[in-house]
């Protein structure tokens, strides 16, 4: 029993301060994660959209009668070409404006709005007003052909 009494000590506090680092580590990994999660759902969700404002400007006439046909289409498209979940598209909605200024006199612009649920993995739900999920909103429009 000859050891050094000071040592013990010095190991406990050693663990202890591992893991107070890694605790705070980690939550600074999860944070960069879901950050570049965030991004990347963005970015799809922009790409996905625009996706679906050209499928909706090219077949808005074959759909002109049809409104749920159109969306259904447009939803098959962004959830394929966005490579996003289908479940968490919300609020998708296809709609014709006809312009009124002179630069688009004539023309009839579609426009694509929808929204995307992000769940985050990190425990950022506990901080107050923060959502989870997150609501990421998207629109985009493009020229109707004839």
């Amino acid at each position: 029993m000859g050891g050094h009494p000071g040592r013990r000590r010095e190991r406990g506090q050693s663990i202890v301060e591992l893991a107070l680092v890694l605790s705070v580590l980690t939550l600074v990994v999860l944070g960069v994660v879901d950050m570049a999660r965030l991004y990347g759902a963005e970015e799809g969700l922009t790409n996905a959209t625009h996706e679906g404002a050209k499928i909706a400007a090219e077949y808005y006439s074959q759909y002109s009668g049809n409104q749920a046909g159109l969306v259904s289409l447009v939803k098959s498209q962004v959830v394929q070409e966005g490579l996003i979940d289908a479940s968490n598209v919300t609020n998708l909605q296809v709609t014709l404006q006809n312009p009124s200024t002179p630069d688009y006199t004539g023309q009839q612009i579609v426009q694509v709005s929808m929204q995307y649920k992000f769940t985050f993995w990190g425990p950022w739900s506990l901080i107050p007003g923060f959502s989870n999920p997150l609501t990421l909103p998207a629109v985009t429009s493009a020229e109707a052909t004839r």
